[in-house]
């Protein structure tokens, strides 16, 4: 395949939710060559749209009013009588200024020129090259292509029977050109590069890309603006070329992005890899911004006579343009992206706008597809807030703000607040409308339970929702100031012992003296053993238990005159202050007279 350019891609996804609601692409599809592989397809201002097929070696003109193409067969030799002997060519990013229909062929080193008037070819060969890709028409009427194979950019003048090249630094390789007011941009793939060349006096200016990157396609917005479509980093960039300014926009899945068209302040863009088609709406998508390193430096092309190859007469055909309408489903619709499936087989290329209508280039079915350049695209978003941002009793109230933002390009009504842990949601009304990139604030506020102080923090998730579609859901989560506290009462009866084996019994009242639910408490005592009801379930804040336990007076406690044993209460994480109790020897009450027994 021609545009098999990577041996390697890194595919990974990004799971997110999107809207609930979403409105889906109507578009119409018109056959092309079933037997070819077209890419590139190009504008030329006339109201033409100029098409390469690549594998079929035929250059397609759509003359949009009119409705039909006009089909050049790029058939270099047919001299000899066997017509699966003839060489046919192998078209690349063909277009047309005035008519002279360009093109560079991709696998025979050929640049190639055909008036669209009389059919009248001009063929130039160029030795060594074999894998011209992209082309660019300068304000001189000079053909410029590009040879992803090689390190080399090619100038052709074909008034003068001139050809320069030019020998990129570090040998560089390019694939697409962007010309523009007397520049040409292209994205060196070997040094992570865009470049910029001004074709007046080749100064060569550069700005130095993150690592990894592949620029395929390149546009210009109405800002004089470039854009990029980087095939491996899967993303979209801006470069901002007085300011050095880059700003990347990661595409919200992997989708390869290969070709892509600026209209009225969005990007299109195709993917190859997953058969999709989508938008980037600038402003709303937040992008990742940094500033580039910038080198400059004068390219000295090496030139020479170039003569002509051959020419000929082209048998132009006419076929009609019959498209038929169809659906895309919406597969991404959030943060100012719209990503819509086309077929299972599709592989959208080349991509491009013409009269206020989008049109890919398919060449998994073979297909060109149109649809309006303006897509009714509702979207919302929210950001919510809270306040306080901790909590730590039972009845403290949290209180929410949330700005929502109308980020679609139509007017939305009726527009809510949905949160999973509020019920007094409240927002201003917009029964009259709220216009794109205007804004609302709504409140709500929840009451702190129990649950919420025992898990420790409180997180809940709201989205703004006008009935038909939603926003990406945005969480708060505020921290519960745990006090985790335990009290201890100790008391015992009776208080005076007599003799070895009288009983002392125990009462612990335990309780909870903090804020949170405790589990699974016992008392240590340094005397005997305490029997605690059971915790498993929980020890609320304020409750209590009473647990028991007895001591069995001993001699050595006779001895000493009294016993004090010492206790504390535990969940195993946290321990009350230390309770103690004495029982003494009552000497009074053991107070006995022996009298020597006398015999007689």
């Amino acid at each position: 395949m021609k545009k098999n350019i990577y041996t390697l891609i890194v595919i990974f996804f990004l799971l997110g939710i999107t809207a609930p609601a979403r409105a889906d692409l109507e578009v119409s599809e018109g056959a092309l060559n079933p037997d070819g592989t077209a890419y590139e397809i190009n504008p030329d201002g006339q109201g033409w749209l100029w098409i390469s097929d690549f594998d079929a070696g035929q250059i397609w003109g759509l003359d949009v009013s009119g409705g039909y193409f006009e089909i050049y067969p790029l058939i270099y030799d047919d001299s000899d009588p066997d017509p699966s002997q003839w060489v046919w060519g192998a078209p690349s990013d063909a277009r047309r200024v005035g008519s002279d229909l360009w093109w560079a062929d991709g696998k025979t080193g050929v640049l190639g020129r055909v008036s669209t008037e009389d059919g009248a070819y001009t063929l130039w060969r160029v030795e060594g090259a074999d894998g011209f890709y992209g082309t660019a028409v300068d304000e001189q009427g000079r053909l410029w292509a590009t040879d992803s194979a090689e390190p080399y950019l090619y100038r052709l003048d074909a008034d003068a029977g001139e050809l320069c090249t030019f020998s990129l630094p570090q040998s560089g390789k390019l694939y697409y050109l962007l010309h523009q007011a007397g520049y040409l941009y292209a994205g060196d793939d070997v040094n992570d590069r865009l470049l910029r060349l001004k074709v007046s006096d080749n100064t060569l200016d550069w700005w130095q890309l993150p690592a990894d990157s592949s620029i395929l396609g390149l546009t210009m917005d109405g800002e004089g603006d470039v854009w990029y479509a980087d095939s491996v980093l899967n993303l979209l960039a801006e470069l901002v070329p007085g300011e050095n300014q880059l700003s990347s926009y990661p595409l919200p899945q992997s989708a390869e992005p290969a070709m892509l068209a600026a209209h009225e302040g969005r990007l299109w863009f195709s993917s190859d890899l997953d058969g999709r088609i989508g938008i980037l709406d600038p402003e709303v998508a937040a992008p990742s911004v940094s500033t580039l390193d910038m080198g400059s430096e004068n390219l000295a092309p090496s030139c020479s006579d170039l003569s002509v190859e051959g020419t000929g007469f082209f048998t132009i055909t006419i076929e009609d343009f019959i498209p038929d309408p169809t659906t895309y489903e919406t597969v991404v619709n959030s943060g100012g992206w719209h990503v819509y499936q086309m077929s299972a087989s599709a592989v959208p290329w080349g991509i491009t706008t013409l009269d206020g209508m989008v049109y890919v280039v398919d060449n998994g079915r073979q297909v060109l597809v149109q649809a309006e350049g303006f897509i009714e695209a509702p979207s919302l978003s929210i950001d919510k807030s809270a306040a306080p941002a901790t909590y730590d009793a039972v009845g403290d109230v949290i209180n929410y703000e949330y700005l929502v933002t109308n980020t679609g390009n139509v007017v939305l009504y009726n527009v809510s607040v949905v949160d999973d842990k509020a019920s007094d949601e409240s927002c201003p009304s917009t029964a009259a409308g709220l216009l794109p990139q205007a804004q609302i604030t709504c409140t709500a506020s929840h009451t702190v339970t129990q649950a919420d102080l025992d898990a420790g923090s409180l997180t809940n998730s709201a989205y703004a929702t006008d009935g038909s579609i939603s926003s990406m859901p945005d969480t708060a989560t505020v921290t519960a100031v745990k006090k985790p506290a335990l009290g201890l009462q100790k008391s015992g009866a009776p208080g005076t012992f007599r003799e070895v084996g009288d009983q002392i019994n125990y009462e612990y009242r335990v309780i909870n003296a903090g804020n949170v639910t405790l589990f699974n408490i016992t008392v240590i005592d340094d005397k005997t053993t305490v029997d605690c009801p059971s915790t498993a379930a929980g020890l609320a804040p304020k409750a209590q238990i009473t647990c028991t336990a007895s001591y069995t007076i001993t001699q050595a406690d006779l001895d000493a005159g009294s016993v004090t044993n010492i206790a504390h209460a535990t969940d195993g994480s946290i321990s009350s202050g230390e309770a103690s109790f004495t029982v003494i020897y009552n000497a009074d009450e053991e107070r006995y007279l022996f009298l020597p027994m006398i015999i007689r």
